[in-house]
């Protein structure tokens, strides 16, 4: 089997003196150099879309930090990805409430997560774990 980069490196030095052999170092050398700044374009064009990625990645994180600290104030507690309405004689109601929007979680299934009505947003734990789950919060 011929040895690909040899040859390739013997055309593009000229080691081959023909004219037809010239000439088809010379297209092979002008290839060579389009794609090689192709690549150079989309490395730059990568680049430029993960310094924006992760730009944007940045301010979503914050968003979501700034929500959360809005959310979570001294009447609510977050645990299992739920906020808990602190109760006036101690302790926490058995009623999680939406972290998005503070709306009650209703039960559509035992076995699939509590749903809140208005935004949509899903539980991670399953609905029959509520009472497992609220046993959990630290007192």
């Amino acid at each position: 089997m011929v040895d690909l980069i040899k040859l390739l490196t013997d055309i593009a030095s000229g080691a081959f003196t023909g004219p037809i052999s010239r000439e088809r170092a010379k297209l092979f050398k002008q290839q060579l150099e389009l794609r090689d700044e192709t690549i150079r374009t989309l490395e730059r064009k990568l680049a430029d879309e993960v310094k924006k990625r992760t730009a944007s990645d940045n301010r979503a994180y914050a968003a979501e930090e700034q929500l959360a600290a809005v959310l979570v104030t001294e009447d609510h507690l977050e645990h299992a990805g739920v906020l808990w309405k602190r109760l006036d004689g101690g302790g926490y109601s058995p009623q999680p409430v939406c972290p998005m929007c503070r709306a009650p979680l209703s039960v559509i299934m035992p076995n699939f997560g509590m749903r809140c009505a208005p935004c949509k947003f899903i539980t991670t734990f399953k609905a029959s774990e509520r009472i497992h789950v609220h046993a959990e919060i630290p007192s």
